[in-house]
């Protein structure tokens, strides 16, 4: 039973280390270089970028030993922490599912030049909620796997959303120019206010 529980955190905190630079090349390729990746097709971006992502994992995987060096072993508070994080992570994930379809998720519609400013339903709350998803779904997976490299990876998550919002931001604005900055003074970007 240990044996079990001890490969299922490990394979948590490698996923969560193997996926996560992939990521951020992602999002940070694909916002402030809109303009490039706009000359070609959307499929062949994503490709592009679904290769990298591989490229990336792969050397992650090969030291896996390094990787998971540091193991703090299994810990039920920290698990309960991770099972709350991860149901706020699905959550918010419905919510988001309930207003934007899945190429907007992906970045196809950013990338085809679409526009559509969402500020109904949970982007009513609050304006950046698929990215506090990602870093609670992260943060969720960190605690339950309780390693070294998990935790990295979700420190690392938190700092870039910090870093991809103004980005995502300041594109958000030369699209939809009034429209979204009378959008962002009503409603916050990662915390709802109380009503």
């Amino acid at each position: 039973m240990t044996a079990g529980l001890d490969s299922a955190r490990a394979g948590l905190a490698l996923l969560i280390a193997a996926l996560t630079p992939g990521l951020f090349v992602y999002w940070l390729s694909i916002h402030p270089f809109i303009r490039f990746w706009r000359r070609f097709p959307p499929a062949l971006t994503l490709a592009w970028h679904v290769c990298v992502w591989i490229l990336l994992a792969v050397p992650v995987v090969h030291f896996r030993r390094m990787v998971l060096a540091v193991d703090f072993g299994p810990n039920l508070w920290l698990a309960l922490l991770g099972v709350a994080a991860l149901g706020w992570s699905l959550h918010l994930r419905r919510g988001v599912a309930g207003d934007l379809p899945f190429r907007t998720l992906a970045g196809v519609a950013e990338l085809r030049g679409e526009r559509q400013l969402v500020t109904n339903g949970i982007y009513a709350r609050i304006r950046h909620p698929r990215y506090v998803q990602i870093a609670l779904a992260v943060l969720g997976l960190a605690l339950l796997a309780n390693y070294l490299a998990a935790y990295l990876a979700a420190g690392l998550t938190v700092l870039w959303v910090r870093l991809l919002v103004p980005v995502e931001e300041r594109e958000l604005r030369e699209r939809f120019g009034a429209a979204y900055d009378e959008y962002a003074a009503r409603v916050p970007r990662f915390f709802p206010r109380r009503r």
